[in-house]
């Protein structure tokens, strides 16, 4: 997937650290199993806080062990297993197909024909017998339509599928969402879907920031040039906002374990990832570089960085 999601500890941090590598490991591991070595070039750092954030939420018991690394230089790491992890892994093969589409659309056939070859149909369709409905979802993504408006459409997919998968949590053991599921309610569900429209609308807007000096010179055609002035110079306040959102519905979960990693990820980690996107398009693009010097002037340039 884009990769913004990427963890960045400090030296400090070092039990938090581990604690990612053994759901990385674990979505590895998971994917080997999909489909052998090929498959595991479909890890992410997307998918890993998928199986990272669900894990979290979920009352069943994790599974740790020491696994068998196709790196020569990693020594039977500990790879942690969970119901989503393996899930995380069912969504790998779906998304990689549905990207391809994506490069296809775009004109890139040479690339997507490369990235097709790693994919073999049967587990694709393996993975829609085992996730039929994330499977529909994400094959009804419609990859021709305009480039306008495609923040939302990619923010109401993660939403959907994030949605989906807190269908499959256990009964939180909270006594408060005990009550709300009694009475027919599901605040987990609805806010599963905030946080995963809100994460969808900040990678796309990050990615398209990131890529349009590149764009531009190879002369592709890019979200941001679909925007208005006024759209372009709210357009910091409205990925930093993103951030909020996210911030203020995970604070409302009910998490069972790794509250302090997913703490990390969510305060430190993403906002470090935007933060350098944010640098790299403020020193490579004349338009962007205005927008920053005007959102400064205006805001301080504090919540920037």
């Amino acid at each position: 997937m884009f990769g913004y999601t990427r963890p960045v500890f400090t030296s400090a941090e070092e039990n938090l650290e581990r604690s990612y590598s053994e759901y990385y490991c674990g979505l590895c591991l998971a994917l080997g199993e999909l489909g052998k070595l090929r498959y595991r070039f479909l890890l992410s750092y997307d998918l890993c806080f998928f199986a990272i954030f669900f894990s979290a939420l979920d009352s069943e018991a994790e599974l740790v062990m020491n696994a068998a690394c196709p790196l020569p230089s990693i020594q039977r790491p500990k790879a942690r297993r969970t119901r989503f992890t393996d899930l995380a892994a069912t969504l790998s093969p779906l998304l990689f197909a549905a990207k391809i589409e994506d490069d296809r659309a775009d004109g890139q056939r040479l690339r997507a024909s490369g990235a097709s070859a790693l994919l073999i149909g049967r587990q694709v369709e393996a993975a829609r017998r085992s996730w039929p409905e994330a499977a529909a979802l994400i094959e009804a993504y419609d990859h021709e339509a305009s480039l306008e408006g495609l923040v939302e459409r990619f923010g109401e997919l993660m939403g959907e599928l994030f949605k989906l998968a807190a269908k499959k949590l256990k009964p939180s053991p909270d006594p408060y969402f005990k009550a709300l599921a009694a009475e027919g309610l599901h605040p987990i569900e609805e806010a599963a879907y905030r946080i995963g429209a809100a994460l969808g609308e900040w990678i796309t807007l990050l990615d398209a920031l990131d890529d349009e000096v590149k764009d531009r010179r190879r002369a592709r055609d890019n979200y941001l040039n679909h925007l208005n002035s006024e759209e372009l110079q709210a357009l910091p306040a409205r990925i930093l906002d993103l951030e909020a959102e996210l911030r203020r519905h995970a604070a409302l979960l009910p998490f069972q374990r790794q509250t302090l990693l997913l703490r990390q990820l969510i305060l430190s980690s993403f906002p470090s990832s935007r933060a350098e996107v944010f640098k790299k398009s403020q020193e490579q693009s004349v338009t962007m570089n205005r927008v920053w010097q005007d959102y400064e002037v205006e805001n301080g340039s504090e919540r920037c960085t």
